[in-house]
């Protein structure tokens, strides 16, 4: 019976553990980016333009994503060059001039 406990006591315990560490490597504040390309999925609940997440994120050197054959892409020079989109739910390439934490707007 001791032996039954003790199981148990190591499976909750190794729950709890595994929960910690995951909830630790979620970043609550945004997505990390490394310098350079990165390619996400955006599931965003609030629609954003380029150019606003763009002021909030001034390391974001280039935002674009497909659309059909064409290649949509907004630039971080001289205020923004390129057609301002909104970035809605789907696959974005993001590049960036130096490792940063992708932030979003806070709506409510």
């Amino acid at each position: 019976m001791r032996s039954y406990y003790l199981k148990i006591f190591v499976v909750v315990l190794g729950v709890i553990v595994f929960s910690l560490v995951f909830v630790k490597s979620l970043n609550q504040e945004g997505i990390s980016l490394i310098e350079g390309k990165n390619n996400l999925y955006i599931n965003n609940s609030f629609p954003v333009y380029a150019s606003n997440l763009i002021k909030l994120n001034p390391l974001i050197e280039v935002v674009s994503h497909n659309v059909g054959n064409e290649t949509i892409g907004f630039v971080n020079f001289y205020g923004g060059v390129g057609k301002d989109f909104v970035i809605q739910e789907g696959f974005y390439e993001i590049i960036v001039s130096h490792n940063t934490t992708l932030i979003f707007p806070e709506y409510g």
